[in-house]
């Protein structure tokens, strides 16, 4: 098996990973997550794996923006 990635310092989109997060933190003590933090202030624990594919780039405050962006055209049409 190979050794554990480190992420720590690296970013992924608008988060950067902060260090492994411990068992109490994560929401499944059998994988590795990352306590990371978005350019918009927020912490969140993401999945190692979730990071380096790119599958998330955010806390969730791009999706929020981006949903607002899309009601107010949708509101306008």
């Amino acid at each position: 098996m190979p050794a554990p990635l480190n992420l720590t310092g690296q970013r992924f989109g608008e988060l950067i990973a902060l260090r492994v997060a411990e068992k109490s933190e994560s929401p499944n003590p059998k994988k590795r997550f990352w306590v990371c933090r978005c350019d918009c202030g927020k912490e969140t624990v993401v999945l190692t794996s979730y990071l380096t594919s790119g599958h998330t780039k955010s806390c969730g405050c791009r999706r929020a923006t981006a949903m607002a962006k899309t009601m107010a055209t949708n509101l306008k049409g």
